[in-house]
């Protein structure tokens, strides 16, 4: 892991991972456009819950002048405690939970 992250390295994995999120929203879009709605809410609350239960736990979470900077979020206010301990077991849980329903919605 990178002991810090450059705005360079954000972009760069924003425009790799803009391309699967672009052709998805494109192919919702052609076949039913309000689907967007729903599709954009559960990236948002993935999002959030992957903030909550993940970044909180990495050294780049909040380290630079409260803010994060990492791959992923870039800029975002440090909205919960740092805690640069492992993960508890219910957090695992959470998290596997998570990646469970993306699987199974996708599918």
């Amino acid at each position: 892991m990178k002991p810090q992250h450059t705005f360079l390295d954000f972009l760069y994995f924003k425009l790799l991972t803009a391309v699967p999120l672009i052709a998805a929203l494109s192919g919702l879009w052609k076949a039913d456009p309000v689907v967007i709605i729903p599709y954009l809410l559960w990236i948002g609350l993935h999002i959030s819950l992957v903030y909550r239960l993940l970044c909180s736990h990495c050294p780049h979470y909040g380290a630079y002048h409260g803010n994060t900077q990492c791959l992923y979020l870039w800029g975002v206010p440090a909205f919960y405690k740092a805690r640069p301990v492992p993960q508890n077991l219910l957090e695992k849980i959470s998290v596997m939970l998570l990646m469970l329903i993306s699987v199974l919605e996708s599918s």
